[in-house]
């Protein structure tokens, strides 16, 4: 289990056109900062596709909604796509109560993202 004090950008790394950003734990206030900075410095030049792996991410605040909104943003003005992948029930269910899941291109996994 994560304590909360790991990073929860676990890597970053290259597929095909675009990046995925593989996260993990907690994705709360004490680490969206971090995840805002990554996010960023990605956007300078963008890929294509950015997809956001959710595989290892135990749970989310609004923080952490509010850092995602604002990526989807950020690729939107940069002509990128930007894509969530492999939530759990407690990650989606953020997403179902703040009703924004509608706004984010979501996949079962990344492999199924990338196609």
């Amino acid at each position: 289990m994560f304590t909360g004090r790991e990073k929860v950008i676990k890597g970053v790394r290259t597929v095909n056109d675009g990046v995925v950003v593989e996260l993990q734990g907690s994705f709360d206030m004490s680490c969206s900062k971090d995840l805002r900075q990554q996010m960023m410095d990605i956007l300078v030049d963008p890929p294509k596709t950015i997809i956001i792996d959710l595989t290892e991410v135990e749970c989310m605040d609004s923080s952490g909604l509010a850092i995602l909104i604002e990526a989807l943003k950020m690729s939107k003005r940069k002509m990128c796509t930007l894509k969530l992948a492999a939530m759990n029930k407690r990650v989606k269910g953020v997403f179902e109560i703040a009703r924004i899941e509608s706004l984010f291109d979501i996949y079962d996994n990344v492999e199924s993202s990338l196609r």
